[in-house]
């Protein structure tokens, strides 16, 4: 998906336009990259089809976390 707003109601308008186009259609899964717009947007209408790439999940974890803190990691 391209736009130019990437907020919830942007990205939910997207999936309601996909769906109702052809309710038919529906995602084995859509991908995202810990982008909270991107994932409340989607799970409006495809609520199972979820993936996060976890690649940017680990990324988060070594900004945010400590290991020598946190050994159980």
């Amino acid at each position: 998906m391209i736009a130019s707003s990437r907020t919830t109601d942007t990205v939910a308008y997207f999936m309601k336009f996909v769906h109702e186009w052809n309710p038919m259609v529906v995602p084995k899964c859509t991908m995202s990259d810990c982008n909270f717009p991107q994932i409340n947007g989607c799970s409006l209408w495809y609520p199972k089809t979820l993936i996060l790439l976890w690649w940017h999940i680990i990324h988060a974890w070594q900004q945010h976390f400590v290991i020598s803190q946190h050994k159980q990691l």
